[in-house]
């Protein structure tokens, strides 16, 4: 049966003298609401469904634009290193993104994300992602290209000397165990360091915790920490040395005398294996190499310069624009008002991308013309320094204004510099300058947030209000604090975690490569061939006179005997 409600609505006439009655009889059934209610209720979930669907496309978009980075990586790593282990950087890069895809499948994600307990230090739980539900695979996703990315950074650091074995062995740990428990300490919800900790039996460092929005600190601290201890744990790479005339004789007279007391076969070997410093002749007279380590007496920096800018070129180029998926994708969704944090993210992205190439050049610029009394301008600078200017803005592009991204890009810019000139002088040798870049850059993006971010931003990207930066006075300066804190723990976390793992493989031999390898080319001494099908040999020119002078690389005008590879860097 049906209930039929009457609704008389009476009007009085404004501009005549009788009254004139309307009733309007609206019939509403009770079948006709609950019908209604359904609809309604059908509407919210087909919204919620298409929120959920748009949300899961961002963040695939954004992962494959992270992924994109790996290739920028593979271009600039393989553009910087000299032409005799091109085939090898390459090899590695491709393997990061195969071994990090399996690792962050089986334990990565659960040491990051697992909920199992209430642990704020490292989660458990999710292995195989077991108990993934279907529309958090895109998440993981997402997360697994930010692993692949860590370790990545580290291959540039240890290139051209480092066994594959041992690589491989380290790609496991970073992407399996030491990277997934940084991101769950910062990303978690039950991490110790974390803004989305929302469990009670999970304390929380800070007020809101750290502000690392999209990684300074959790990805590109952790790979440039790491990244450090390789290049200290493997030492400097090998080169070509110049000699004096006195030095020849007096490695000829130890070299033969040497021989003379060793039996016939190893005298042989005496004569025609010599990779360490003694100048002999081989069988037919013609003169040998020297080979020393770099920053020894000697040993000219100019061979060890990239041997393909244009290859480095367009692998920056590649990051820039994969580093878009990288900040503006971390929202992790593109409905409610995180379409809006995402573009404010994109312009300072920008911002702090150009003012670290800006900073970063100019600072060269006024270093080189102090040492050296000449003014020059660097491209590998720019280069290096539009990185270091991403990875500073990394951590605050969510919260800072564009004023503040532009001072915070400059700074490091001028960061990069002073930490590739302090690894120099130190004598580490990381050849794509990954600890510069990432580790330093990292740690003054940290900072950079407890100066510059503001309250609104903070609390339209984490719905809180209460904590800022110095900069804003009106709130306090106690993230400052937390960030400085959360810094130095990762720097201690992955450096000397990574640092342990090095020293093992050191002590048992399979961390660096022999040195007749090194000298030969890891492209040719660990079977891969060449990266350059016109050039049939590989390695290190041998030593001529030319290369005493410093300026003359590794690229004799005239060499004594054939190069063993290529004579001039290919341009």
């Amino acid at each position: 049966s049906k209930a039929t409600v009457s609704v008389l609505n009476w009007f009085e006439p404004t501009t005549t003298t009788t009254n004139h009655l309307t009733m309007i009889t609206t019939d509403i059934t009770l079948q006709g609401l609950e019908s209604l209610q359904a609809q309604v209720e059908q509407l919210k979930g087909s919204q919620t469904e298409m929120y959920s669907g748009l949300n899961n496309a961002w963040l695939i978009f954004g992962a494959a634009l992270v992924f994109l980075m790996q290739a920028g990586f593979a271009l600039l790593e393989a553009g910087t290193v000299r032409a005799s282990s091109v085939s090898n950087i390459l090899f590695k890069n491709c393997m990061d993104g195969v071994i990090s895809a399996i690792v962050f499948w089986y334990m990565g994600w659960a040491f990051y994300m697992g909920t199992d307990k209430d642990n704020s230090f490292i989660g458990s739980g999710s292995f195989f992602l077991d108990d993934m539900e279907r529309g958090d695979f895109s998440g993981w996703l997402f997360q697994w290209a930010f692993a692949a990315a860590a370790s990545t950074i580290v291959s540039g650091a240890v290139a051209e000397r480092c066994r594959l074995g041992a690589f491989f062995v380290y790609a496991v740990y970073l992407t399996g165990f030491v990277y997934p428990v940084v991101a769950h300490w910062g990303w978690s919800n039950c991490g110790w360091a974390s803004a989305f900790n929302d469990r009670s039996k999970c304390h929380r460092f800070g007020e809101i915790g750290v502000i690392d929005f999209a990684g300074s600190g959790i990805v590109h601290m952790t790979g440039g920490c790491a990244a450090l201890a390789g290049a200290i744990a493997l030492g400097p790479r090998r080169g070509v040395k110049s000699v004096t005339a006195e030095e020849k004789d007096a490695a000829k007279k130890a070299a033969v005398k040497k021989a003379t007391e060793a039996t016939p076969v190893e005298s042989r070997k005496a004569v025609t294996v010599n990779l360490t410093a003694e100048v002999i002749e081989d069988e037919e007279g013609a003169e040998k190499a020297v080979y020393d380590y770099r920053f020894k007496p000697g040993v000219s920096d100019g061979q060890f310069n990239p041997h393909n800018v244009p290859l480095q070129a367009l692998g920056v180029f590649i990051l820039w624009f994969g580093w878009y998926g990288f900040n503006s994708v971390s929202t992790l969704a593109i409905t409610g008002g995180a379409g809006k944090v995402a573009s404010k993210v994109s312009a300072t992205t920008t911002i702090g991308a150009a003012a670290g190439g800006i900073g970063a050049l100019l600072f060269n610029r006024v270093l080189v013309a102090f040492k050296k009394r000449e003014k020059t301008w660097d491209i590998g600078s720019l280069m290096n320094g539009i990185l270091g200017g991403l990875v500073s803005i990394t951590a605050g592009c969510a919260v800072m204004e564009p004023y503040g991204a532009l001072v915070t890009g400059v700074i490091g810019g001028m960061v990069y510099v002073g930490a590739s000139a302090m690894l120099q002088g130190l004598e580490i040798d990381d050849p794509l300058d990954a600890f510069p870049v990432h580790g330093a850059c990292g740690f003054w993006g940290l900072l950079a947030v407890g100066i510059f971010a503001q309250s609104k931003n903070v609390e339209a990207a984490y719905g809180v209000s209460s904590t800022t930066g110095f900069y804003d006075t009106a709130h306090g300066g106690n993230q400052f604090d937390v960030q400085l804190a959360f810094g130095v723990c990762v720097a201690l976390w992955s450096g000397g975690m990574s640092y342990i793992l090095f020293f093992v493989l050191d002590r048992l031999g399979w961390l660096r490569v022999p040195a007749e390898f090194e000298e030969v080319g890891v492209d040719i001494s660990e079977g891969m061939g060449n990266a350059y099908s016109d050039h049939a040999g590989v390695g290190m020119v041998k030593y001529t006179p030319e290369c005493d002078d410093e300026d003359a690389g590794n690229a004799p005008a005239q060499p004594a005997a054939a190069p063993v590879g290529p004579s001039e860097p290919i341009a």
